[in-house]
């Protein structure tokens, strides 16, 4: 009977505790696009401008860190959600966490493109025809209304 109610609260706590299959804009993840095709297609859909950021997701802290106090911010969100196409091109270390070969090539393509220096994390922003509208080298330790803020003054 011990073994069942364990059992029982583990489960619980399991399905409690797991996302939605089902995409939605309350989750910063289901705003982001991972192939640059869609996201062109969207942004050309939608006549919005696209906003790439380039991550380590398992390895570089400062990606981390800007994913968890900067993108993932209710400010950030409320502002990307109605003016912009989000895509995440990641690169990941960790064999666990390796991408589909296909799509290692086209971020390591867009990477020779946009991010030529390797600087982590990378945010770009582009017109809906890939032009470079904005480029954010500097020091990531932003506000998530002052990355609203300079992404207006580049719309």
């Amino acid at each position: 009977m011990k073994l069942f109610l364990i059992s029982w609260a583990i489960l619980s706590q399991i399905i409690t505790n797991t996302p939605s299959i089902t995409p939605s804009h309350s989750n910063p993840d289901t705003l982001w696009h991972t192939r640059y095709d869609k996201a062109l297609e969207d942004a050309n859909r939608l006549d919005r401008p696209v906003f790439i950021v380039f991550s380590g997701s398992d390895w570089c802290a400062a990606c981390i860190r800007f994913k968890r106090d900067v993108l993932s911010q209710p400010e950030f969100i409320a502002f990307a959600k109605d003016a912009l196409v989000l895509l995440n091109l990641d690169f990941p270390r960790r064999k666990k966490n390796r991408l589909p070969e296909p799509l290692v090539l086209e971020n390591s393509k867009l990477a020779s493109q946009y991010n030529a220096e390797g600087l982590f994390p990378r945010a770009v922003l582009v017109d809906k025809q890939g032009k470079v509208l904005w480029d954010y080298k500097e020091s990531f330790y932003l506000e998530p209304q002052q990355l609203v803020s300079y992404l207006k003054n580049h719309l």
